[in-house]
């Protein structure tokens, strides 16, 4: 099991390196932004570690640039999943 001081510690780290450079288009807060990208790496990083290093390590850094840059035009359905109280 993976320290939880290390999950924060590298998305801490993480977010250092891409604060400065990660941009993003429309009326996304850059900052959450950046929060949202770091924790998702982190995920992957910790997934890789747990899975005994499952990739080789050049082909994990190249999967993570690609989600990184990875960019959509599909449009996401969301359903409401809460019912409004005044009805």
């Amino acid at each position: 099991m993976i320290p939880r001081s290390f999950h924060h510690q590298l998305n801490q780290a993480i977010q250092r390196v891409m604060l400065p450079d990660l941009s993003q288009s429309g009326s996304v807060d850059h900052e959450l932004f950046v929060i949202y990208h770091s924790t998702a790496i982190t995920a992957l990083i910790i997934h890789w570690i747990q899975s005994g290093f499952s990739k080789a390590s050049d082909e994990m850094a190249e999967q993570l640039l690609n989600i990184v840059r990875h960019q959509t035009d599909q449009r996401i359905n969301v359903k409401t999943i809460f019912k409004s109280s005044a009805a």
